[in-house]
């Protein structure tokens, strides 16, 4: 395998979050009142017209059937199912771990605070009660802790980061089939996604779980309700690697969509909404796409731009961006000026997160691997030494 030919999935990440930026920027204009809600400020009055190139693309893509962030949250997914377990083939459980979290939580963790910071500051502005108790905070430092506990998403993108987190404990678990290519792998995926799906549907008696235990149960069937598609990109990885053929390749992403699609629509409550669900199986064929044309992606300065500031821009675009163009539309500057400066202020933000907090925390976790490598490897190669 050549390295070069993952520049598709590289590539397909900062399109990914460009993409996941824009349906934020255009809903902030959409739904003014839902937005001035969530980041504790008034409502703009009078009430601001969408710039045309948002109103374009919004309406195109929504007079075809599909849901932007969806589309890009699911190309997100799938790119973490194919790359995930191309890491997990290469290095042991551990190293995995803490590499992983060395890549997750620190960039999070600051965009986090970013964004606690500007809503507490646009909050204060407006003459409004910080929103968030200590416990709500508490709880999300660690994306997906909150589920157990009842607690809403504070930041309108971390649910995703949850569902990922939730992957690589399962893919860490399950390390030992995807070195081999084991397709018992997909038996045990479909199994996490059915049985907590079947138990919620069926158990007649829910509330004897308890609150508690319902929240966890809801929790697990929800992350099973994503899992088929985090499942696609591991297959693609399999048929990369060629570990499995054509033919096993197809039915494999056919009955993962398959259940993908059956577990969504027939759930009740509904976890995703028809066009949401259909946006994520284009997903997956914009995914495929690339994948067949891997060979003629190249790295270029734009595209390797956006693929390193794709996951502080993922985290700190939304609450924080609402916010600064919300304190833009209080000074008076036309909607074209406040996207423009939107744009500038979010890349140049995601970019030093990038620089300052991402780069480094990977190497260190990168270093921390190497290290904890070397300690597991010592007393084995001893052993064999003084044998």
């Amino acid at each position: 395998m050549r390295e070069d030919r993952v520049e598709f999935a590289n590539t397909l990440r900062g399109i990914a979050a460009l993409v996941v930026t824009m349906t934020h920027l255009i809903g902030f204009w959409g739904s003014p009142a839902d937005v001035a809600r969530m980041i504790n400020a008034d409502v703009i009055v009078p009430p601001a017209e969408m710039p045309k190139a948002l109103r374009f693309v919004g309406e195109k893509v929504s007079a075809a059937g599909l849901d932007l962030g969806s589309l890009g949250v699911g190309v997100f997914f799938v790119i973490s199912g194919f790359v995930i377990s191309l890491s997990l083939a290469k290095t042991s459980v551990v190293e995995f771990a803490v590499r992983r979290f060395f890549r997750l939580w620190p960039t999070y963790l600051t965009c986090f605070a970013i964004m606690l910071l500007s809503v507490y500051a646009i909050g204060w502005y407006f003459g409004k009660a910080f929103p968030f108790d200590e416990f709500s905070i508490l709880v999300q430092l660690l994306p997906g802790v909150g589920d157990a506990f009842g607690v809403p998403y504070l930041d309108g993108v971390s649910w995703s980061l949850a569902i990922e987190l939730k992957f690589y404990i399962f893919t860490a678990l399950f390390a030992g089939l995807l070195p081999r290519a084991d397709l018992k792998v997909f038996a045990v995926a479909v199994a996490v996604s059915l049985v907590p799906y079947l138990l919620w549907h069926l158990y007649p008696n829910r509330n004897d779980l308890g609150l508690f235990g319902i929240r966890l149960l809801w929790a697990f069937v929800f992350f099973g309700a994503f899992l088929p598609i985090l499942m696609v990109g591991v297959a693609f990885q399999f048929h990369y690697a060629r570990k499995i053929g054509d033919k096993t390749f197809c039915a494999v992403v056919a009955a993962m969509l398959s259940i993908f699609a059956a577990m969504n629509l027939l759930s009740d409550p509904a976890i995703l909404a028809p066009r949401h669900v259909w946006t994520y199986i284009v997903a997956v064929a914009v995914f495929w796409v690339c994948y067949l044309l891997r060979d003629y992606f190249r790295p270029t300065l734009p595209t390797t731009f956006l693929a390193n500031i794709s996951y502080p821009l993922y985290a700190v675009h939304c609450y924080a961006g609402w916010c600064f163009m919300r304190m833009l539309a209080v000074f008076g500057l036309s909607q074209n000026s406040i996207v423009i400066f939107y744009i500038v202020v979010c890349f140049a933000t995601a970019w030093l997160i990038h620089r300052v907090v991402e780069r480094p925390s990977n190497l260190l976790g990168g270093e921390l691997a190497k290290k904890l490598r070397l300690k597991l490897d010592y007393p084995t190669a001893t052993g064999a030494a003084a044998a």
